[in-house]
């Protein structure tokens, strides 16, 4: 799977809005069903998987060092023995895991060009502010070139919202061809305050029907 602009094969709806925790709500990515986005973590050698800003649970069968001890996002399917709802400090089973393009949000600076190509961003439960990060779904237009597209979440772009972000696409000229998803992911913990407490991110972007603009509600532990 390329890590720059990861393909996934299913589409799903951009109606559905759901959180990203949901046990039974799945997804399919190159067959694999996926059914929690989270957070990577080395916890002292230890790996863990940070599935809700309050909820981290530790994969028994995980190697260490996953992903080479780098903290990153990524797309799993795990299990339980328990059906109860999942808790803070739960061992699960890993049964699949990739990692998804992550990146830390930049600050805007004058004169430079991010990238003015059209998205859609689906209104859907891996789109979701939680620890630090902002993943989106997205779909945009690739051709058979296996061109990288250029992706950019960048802050301080509004003076009277310090929480307003603008996501970015550069197509490097590669605007024809199929209809494609992809999952990314930003940090954006330097953009959040030091206090703990919910905030709300604005996301503005430009879509195929023109700018358009959403929110999200994350928590600063």
């Amino acid at each position: 799977m390329k890590k720059t602009f990861i393909i996934i094969a299913a589409i799903v709806a951009a109606a559905i809005s759901l959180p990203s925790c949901s046990m039974k709500d799945n997804y399919k990515v190159d067959g694999q069903l996926v059914n929690a986005v989270v957070t990577v973590k080395n916890e002292g050698g230890k790996c863990a998987l940070q599935v809700q800003d309050d909820i981290r649970v530790y994969p028994t069968n995980a190697k260490e060092g996953l992903f080479g001890g780098r903290e990153v996002r990524a797309l799993t399917q795990f299990t339980t023995k328990s059906k109860e709802p999942i808790v803070n400090g739960q061992e699960v089973e890993l049964l699949w895991i990739d990692s998804i393009l992550t990146k830390k949000a930049l600050v805007a600076e004058d004169g430079i060009e991010y990238g003015k190509d059209a998205v859609d961003i689906y209104n859907d439960w891996l789109t979701v502010a939680e620890d630090g990060y902002v993943t989106l779904h997205i779909r945009t237009y690739m051709g058979y070139g296996n061109v990288s597209h250029i992706v950019n979440l960048i802050g301080g772009v509004n003076p009277e919202n310090p929480y307003e972000f603008e996501f970015c696409h550069d197509a490097k000229g590669d605007l024809d061809g199929r209809v494609n998803d992809a999952v990314v992911a930003f940090n954006v913990r330097d953009f959040l305050p030091e206090t703990a407490g919910d905030v709300e991110l604005t996301i503005r972007f430009k879509s195929f029907s023109g700018p358009k603009s959403f929110t999200l509600k994350t928590k600063v532990q």
